[in-house]
């Protein structure tokens, strides 16, 4: 669910390759600027305020692994798993397979909330219930 998580949030309708990341009024995420009203940087906007984006971009340019993990647990309770601390293309990456795979959320940490922004999206209800239909979610 990972990867089908990125090519649906990262496909030039919701990011268009290319662009000048000094430029990008949403998000830059190396390959291309988020599109206005796309999911991914309804996401990032939501989520990702620009003091975490720098915070974990400086840690990895350091290849701290220390201080990675440290910042995930500081930050437990707003990430579906460590691995989605590593950005935002991964951390919504992570939150689609939840979202996919487990019940919906009942409690109130941000990692829930996360959850709870694809729930908002009757797009993304559909497509989830049509996976799950066929059973080839796991």
């Amino acid at each position: 669910m990972h990867e089908f998580g990125h090519l649906l949030t990262l496909h030039a309708e919701e990011v268009p390759p290319g662009g000048d990341p000094d430029s990008c009024p949403t998000y830059h995420t190396g390959e291309g600027c988020a599109l206005t009203g796309s999911t991914f940087a309804g996401f990032v906007e939501r989520f990702w305020p620009p003091t975490m984006v720098d915070e974990i971009d400086r840690v990895q340019e350091d290849g701290n692994w220390d201080a990675i993990d440290t910042f995930y647990n500081e930050n437990e309770d707003s990430f579906v798993t460590a691995y989605a601390t590593t950005n935002p293309a991964e951390d919504l990456a992570e939150t689609f397979g939840v979202f996919v795979i487990y019940d919906r959320p009942e409690g109130t940490s941000v990692a829930d909330e996360k959850v709870e922004f694809l729930w908002g999206d009757p797009d993304l209800v559909a497509l989830r219930t049509g996976i799950r239909a066929r059973g080839d979610f796991r």
